[in-house]
């Protein structure tokens, strides 16, 4: 792989000839032989494995799309054309945690960050990421880090 590597750096270096574009199209072919027959075809069909079969389904779209909006259980389903217990059932199949406890820990990772990388006050971070009431995000916050928003910013901001 290193030397497949080598030799397409020297394609950066070649001034704008009528040929580059044919050479860059045998070596990206070039490239893919590699990857479906050498040492790391296990880790490139495994990827192409995950490309393929998680981000394809109605539910995987509905949760990147809505993981921060705040809406409900029940909101969520509807949107991915599938009953509440229906919606239940299969996202703690893909995400191995039931909707609630996920969509709860990445808005509080969310949350995290936008506490330490921005200056936005307590009630615009519980809206953008995803809580809707200001005392129960500052509740669940405090009981997951043991600190309040306000003071785990003190805390972790320089």
């Amino acid at each position: 792989m290193q030397s497949y590597l080598n030799s397409v750096e020297v394609l950066f270096d070649l001034p704008g000839s009528g040929g580059t574009e044919a050479l860059i199209t045998h070596k990206f072919r070039e490239l893919l032989l590699l990857l479906i027959s050498g040492q790391e075809r296990t880790y490139f069909m495994s990827f192409l494995r995950d490309c393929l079969s998680k981000k394809n389904s109605p539910l995987d779209r509905v949760v990147e799309n809505n993981v921060y909006s705040g809406l409900s259980m029940e909101h969520l389903a509807n949107l991915a054309n599938l009953s509440t217990s229906q919606f239940k059932r299969e996202f703690k199949k893909r995400y191995h945690d039931p909707p609630a406890k996920w969509l709860r820990i990445r808005r509080l990772e969310y949350a995290v960050s936008l506490l330490v990388n921005t200056d936005k006050n307590i009630n615009e971070i519980c809206q953008e990421s995803g809580f809707n009431n200001t005392s129960h995000f500052c509740r669940i916050f405090t009981k997951a880090h043991a600190l309040s928003p306000l003071k785990f910013r003190q805390r972790h901001t320089i």
